[in-house]
C-alpha cells in the first residue's frame, strides 16, 4: 500500500535505491530502469538516494554507475544523477556521442533554442565547458554525412536520373550544411 510516495516504512530513496540495485545486479544491466529512477529528481532526493544506496549497498551509486556503464550511457547516468534532468547541451553531446547520430534529437533541442539568442549563447558556453565546441562537433558529423551520401549515391546507379537525383540531394545537402551555425 503506497502512502504518499512511501510503502510500507520504506522511503521514497530507499526505494529508487533498489530499483538501481535491481538495474544493476545479475547479468546485464537495465539502463532504462537507471534513467527511469534518477530522471526527474530534485537535488535533495538525489542526495536521499545516494545515501540510501550506499545504506544497501556499502558502494557509492556513481562508482556502480562507472562500473556498470560506459560511454553516452555512463554520461547520461551521471548528468542525471547529479542534475536531475539532461540540459540542452546534454542531449546535444549525447545525441552525437559514439557510433551515428540522432539528428531527431538535435534538431528538437536546436528548434526549442530558435529565436532565444541568450539561451543559445548559454548552452554553447555551457557546451564548450563540459565537452568541447559545439559548432565544430556540429560541422564534423554534417560533413562526414555528406560523404556517406555522396559515397552511397554515387553507387546507386548509372541512370541519368540516378546522377541528377543524387546531384540535387548533395546541394540540398551543402545548402543546410551551410545553414547549420550556431555562432
Amino acid at each position: 500500500v503506497y502512502l504518499r510516495g512511501q510503502q510500507a516504512g520504506f522511503s521514497v530513496a530507499e526505494m529508487v535505491a533498489e530499483q538501481l540495485y535491481r538495474a544493476m545486479s545479475g547479468w546485464g544491466t537495465d539502463e532504462s530502469a537507471i534513467y527511469a529512477a534518477l530522471t526527474g529528481r530534485a537535488e535533495t532526493e538525489r542526495r536521499a538516494i545516494k545515501t540510501a544506496y550506499k545504506a544497501r549497498t556499502k558502494r557509492e551509486l556513481e562508482a556502480d554507475l562507472r562500473d556498470e556503464l560506459s560511454g553516452a550511457e555512463l554520461t547520461r547516468a551521471i548528468r542525471l544523477l547529479n542534475q536531475g534532468l539532461l540540459e540542452p547541451e546534454d542531449e546535444l553531446f549525447l545525441a552525437m556521442e559514439g557510433y551515428g547520430t540522432d539528428e531527431d534529437t538535435i534538431f528538437r533541442v536546436l528548434e526549442s533554442l530558435a529565436g532565444n539568442v541568450r539561451a543559445i549563447e548559454v548552452m554553447d558556453a555551457s557546451y564548450r565547458s563540459k565537452y568541447g565546441d559545439l559548432v565544430a562537433e556540429l560541422r564534423a558529423r554534417q560533413e562526414k554525412l555528406s560523404r556517406q551520401i555522396q559515397f552511397v549515391l554515387s553507387n546507386a546507379g548509372e541512370s541519368e536520373a540516378d546522377r541528377q537525383e543524387a546531384g540535387a540531394t548533395l546541394r540540398r545537402l551543402r545548402a543546410e550544411r551551410a545553414q547549420i551555425a550556431i555562432d
